[in-house]
């Protein structure tokens, strides 16, 4: 099982929030593929899987404030 992080995409960036999903529980994902969109006081980017696999469990709900490095996703990675 591997998480999905919330990434730092800028060097003051300390939280975003969750925007939508692009995949649901049960969601095969190459690695790429966009998994969520977030947004920041700056930005609104898309979260890609990092790894091959079917999405296991969403950690958060759009409208969700998370730190960065908090875990969006679980995948079961091929």
């Amino acid at each position: 099982m591997e998480e999905v992080l919330v990434p730092k995409w800028g060097i003051s960036m300390s939280e975003a929030t969750v925007v939508r999903w692009h995949v649901a529980v049960g969601t095969r994902v190459r690695e790429g593929d966009p998994i969520a969109d977030l947004e920041t006081d700056k930005v609104e980017a898309t979260v890609e899987s990092p790894y091959d696999g079917v999405v296991m469990a969403l950690l958060a709900e759009p409208e969700d404030v998370l730190p960065v490095g908090a875990t969006l996703a679980m995948i079961a990675s091929d």
